[in-house]
């Protein structure tokens, strides 16, 4: 047992009510009493100067003998009175004033300004301009933005280092390139995988989109009017609409990718089950049948591999030399070697 519940039993004991309670239901503290130089002060103070000093200070104060009427944002005195009554007084006429203002201005700004019609009464009017539904959707579908669509599904994100490397040999001629029996190995290596690549992705493409049975495509062409990037063409009939899409199969980044021409996505804007088919089709091939490609990545890895080498034994050579040295093989390279290309 604890030692505040033993002294509480014989306090019982010893019959004391009194300390009992005491023990049971402490003492309230006392309150503090209010200040009696404050409330004297407020009680020499008469009402009206109360009212001014705390419910009125920012809108009528007592200067002297006399009421003074102040602007409410401003601040600016607007004029002063003998008694607080006409001061007020003066204050509610020019609110009032003020109000009436303001509403004549806003009725005036409400003519000026049409109100718009709602969504759904510009929604009535365009429907009376179509016969029928078919002509609606048909119009609403010319107006969509297809190039989000071709966008977000079409177009590859760039390698920044195999990108780098590409652009290094751009900018390079054929002597130069051929002039390093690996390097030129490499570049054939590169080169093959892509026209492999080009014609994996090209049969891919006709035996995804002629699976569904609802279009004929035609046998891929390969294009090499450009030696640098060489493309397969071929044409996707609709058998529904009759309708033609050509597409081009070519490389972005180290990957096949399908090019669609303004004809393509005019034909696939269109209502009808057919487009929405093709669509979901090219959306397919492009987002999970097409990356599985890799043949051309790897040849491309390869490469850079070697040209990052290549430069890093460069930079061994430069590292070890003088300032002096780099600055006369700066200047040598520029004078007698600056045809190199």
């Amino acid at each position: 047992m604890s030692s505040s519940t033993s002294n509480l039993f014989s306090k019982l004991d010893q019959g004391s009510d009194k300390a009992v309670l005491s023990y049971i239901e402490p003492t309230p503290k006392k309150k503090k009493k209010p200040n009696q130089k404050k409330s004297s002060a407020l009680k020499a103070k008469g009402f009206t100067e109360q009212v001014a000093d705390e419910c009125l200070s920012e809108i009528v104060r007592k200067r002297g003998n006399t009421w003074v009427l102040y602007d409410d944002k401003t601040g600016v005195e607007l004029g002063s009175y003998k008694d607080r009554k006409t001061a007020w007084q003066k204050q509610r006429i020019i609110r009032a004033q003020k109000k009436r203002v303001r509403l004549t201005r806003s009725k005036q700004n409400r003519g000026q300004t049409k109100r718009k019609p709602s969504s759904l009464a510009t929604l009535k009017k365009m429907l009376k301009r179509f016969e029928n539904k078919e002509s609606f959707a048909r119009t609403v579908a010319e107006n969509l933005i297809f190039e989000r669509f071709n966008s977000f599904v079409f177009e590859q994100s760039p390698t920044s280092a195999s990108n780098a490397w590409e652009e290094f040999l751009a900018g390079l001629s054929q002597q130069t390139l051929m002039s390093d029996p690996k390097l030129k190995a490499l570049l054939d290596a590169v080169h093959k995988s892509r026209l492999k690549v080009l014609d994996a992705a090209s049969k891919l493409a006709v035996k995804n989109i002629e699976k569904s049975g609802d279009f004929t495509v035609s046998k891929p062409v390969l294009d090499k009017s450009d030696k640098e990037e060489p493309f397969y063409k071929l044409v996707v009939s609709m058998n529904d609409s009759k309708r033609k899409a050509p597409i081009q199969i070519k490389i972005e980044k180290n990957k096949p990718v399908m090019a669609l021409p303004e004809v393509t996505l005019a034909a696939l804007n269109q209502p009808g089950n057919d487009a929405k088919v093709l669509r979901a089709a090219l959306m397919h091939l492009q987002a999970v049948e097409l990356p599985h490609i890799l043949d051309l990545e790897k040849s491309a890895q390869k490469r850079d591999k070697y040209l990052k080498t290549l430069e890093k034994n460069t930079d061994k050579i430069v590292v070890a030399m003088l300032p002096i040295q780099v600055a006369a093989l700066k200047n040598l390279l520029s004078r007698k070697y600056g045809s190199i290309k």
